[in-house]
């Protein structure tokens, strides 16, 4: 071999080798006890911090404070002085943020069966409950006056806060269920990081034809503008009628909102939604589930044989609210590889569960089989009476992830087979809210309840996309993807979390926190994932169990 040819050989093995993914970079905490009751959540800080939360019925709120170093370096445990500790197993989170240098929680609460918002600052260095205000409490729900746009009937948010990705302004929509008045039914208070209110207006509904209004999601662009996006209807008898989405904008020194009705989806049953703010084109950007039965197109969704559902695109313009452009989502490049990879029979129907804007103008689609079936057990007393008590699960099956041109237009598309099982509601756009809104409570009548443990997160680094999930060693180590040789994971102690790495041709799965021993477990609490602001870091709770013996880690994880 000549030296020309052995020089050249080298430089395409050297170039093999730095091609291929490097391993994610896993830091860990000092190992404490798992938390088996109330609810836990992280949020990263400006100034490097990482705050652990745990909410609970007893204790009140305990932070635990990690520095940059990942040590620890406070632990403070609060009393709420508005309510009682035990009162907290009946709270919902409503957002988990970092403003003005400071951590900030929302939650929803029940006093005298009115719904109340309570914000809770914390001190990013010690953990203390700074304060805890009453922001606003509304009137007692009337549930005659509402119709259940949601594919959940047990949500119905009365408090939506959402804050600017890119500043430290706010917003919070309240819906006053209380009401029949359509023009008094939504309000919106627009915050400064500092907590000053700087606007406070009703929406109104321009047709007043449409007696009912939901609040569909939210944006705050800083202290330019609050868009939202609702739904507007009239009730029939199964289903909604002379339905629209309308969206409106709220600007300083306006006390009304600027409103469009989006004309295309006219008597559309619209029934979940998300929206973002496209910084690359300046679009607002909202999609929307639709029930097949109100429209032509073709289902691409479905939560069970009866509710099929299409998925409209709605790009917007911010300034005049016109609507550049709206198309329905086809996703044949997906189902060609569900079926032939995972050897489907039909097309792949699972429901979009989020979708991530992309700086080259594409749109990720995030989307996850579910089957919501519900079973009511009868206990009977000595006193031969039978107590009902009804149990809700999902089935969460495989995973499908699309990619569309700023056209509409598949550009790829990919499944992985999978399948959990969760003792709960997981409702459509389950990920674009977990972290923010809601939360698995546990406590002794639903201890059981692990479905933040369930489902998937999906992240984009260097060209190449990373799909996290918990599954069990054999369904990993199974070489084929046929979705019919998966084992359904029942028991998530028994599971590893699984980092599947899909580079544009093939998929690559490996174990996130390193090969487990046998009878080792490694498992991720997915609900409890925070991201970092370049995309590809995020910290989470990850629980090792080695020889029936249990603790946990706060992993710091960079993809």
């Amino acid at each position: 071999m000549s030296a020309k040819t052995m020089l050249a050989s080298l430089c395409i093995i050297a170039t093999n080798v730095f091609a291929q993914p490097s391993s994610p970079s896993v830091q860990r905490s000092e190992p404490f006890p798992e938390p088996t009751s109330g609810a836990n959540r992280l949020l990263f800080m400006p100034d490097g911090n990482t705050l652990f939360f745990n909410f609970t019925p007893r204790k009140g709120i305990e932070v635990t404070v990690y520095n940059p170093n990942h040590q620890v370096s406070a632990t403070t445990r609060s009393s709420i002085r508005s309510w009682s500790n035990w009162r907290m197993y009946t709270s919902q989170l409503r957002g988990l943020y970092a403003i003005n240098g400071q951590a900030v929680v929302f939650l929803e609460q029940q006093i005298h069966l009115k719904p109340a918002l309570y914000r809770l600052v914390f001190d990013a260095h010690s953990g203390a409950l700074l304060s805890d205000t009453l922001v606003a409490r509304l009137s007692r729900p009337n549930l005659l006056n509402h119709h259940v746009v949601s594919s959940n009937p047990e949500e119905i948010p009365s408090f939506v806060i959402k804050k600017d990705p890119d500043s430290d302004f706010y917003g919070i929509a309240m819906t006053n269920m209380g009401t029949r008045n359509a023009a008094k039914r939504i309000r919106v208070l627009h915050f400064s990081p500092h907590h000053t209110l700087l606007n406070d207006a009703f929406f109104e509904v321009p047709d007043n034809h449409l007696k009912y209004i939901d609040v569909a999601d939210m944006h705050v662009n800083a202290d330019s503008a609050v868009f939202l996006a609702t739904f507007a209807y009239n009730n029939g008898v199964f289903y909604t009628r002379n339905s629209r989405i309308i969206i409106g904008k709220l600007q300083p020194g306006h006390r009304s909102f600027q409103t469009s009705v989006l004309e295309h989806t006219a008597n559309m049953q619209v029934q979940n939604a998300a929206l973002q703010y496209n910084r690359q084109d300046g679009h607002i950007y909202l999609l929307t589930t639709v029930q097949s039965r109100t429209t032509e197109e073709k289902p691409i969704m479905r939560t069970n044989l009866i509710n099929r559902f299409a998925l409209l695109m709605n790009v917007i313009n911010p300034d005049n609210l016109t609507v550049k452009n709206h198309y329905f989502v086809r996703h044949n490049l997906l189902d060609t590889y569900a079926q032939q990879h995972l050897q489907y029979k039909y097309p792949y129907y699972g429901e979009i569960q989020d979708f991530r804007l992309n700086p080259d103008g594409s749109v990720q689609l995030l989307m996850e089989e579910t089957d919501v079936t519900t079973r009511t057990i009868y206990d009977s007393t000595l006193l031969h009476f039978k107590t009902p008590t009804t149990n809700t699960i999902t089935h969460l099956g495989g995973i499908g992830l699309v990619k569309l041109g700023a056209d509409g237009k598949e550009l790829d598309g990919y499944a992985i087979a999978k399948d959990q099982r969760a003792e709960a509601f997981i409702n459509t756009f389950a990920l674009n809210k977990r972290n923010q809104s809601g939360w698995t409570f546990r406590a002794a009548d639903n201890w059981m309840n692990l479905s933040g443990f369930c489902s998937y997160d999906f992240f984009s680094a260097d060209g190449r996309d990373y799909v996290i999930y918990n599954d069990y060693p054999s369904n990993k180590e199974n070489t084929s993807e046929r979705y019919r040789s998966q084992k359904t994971v029942y028991q998530m102690s028994r599971t590893n979390t699984v980092c599947a790495v899909y580079d544009g041709h093939q998929i690559n799965k490996t174990w996130l926190y390193g090969e487990p021993a046998a009878g080792e477990s490694r498992f991720t609490q997915m609900e409890m994932i925070a991201r970092k602001p370049d995309g590809k870091s995020f910290a989470t709770m990850m629980i090792e169990r080695k020889e029936g013996h249990k603790q946990a880690y706060i992993v710091w994880v960079t993809l």
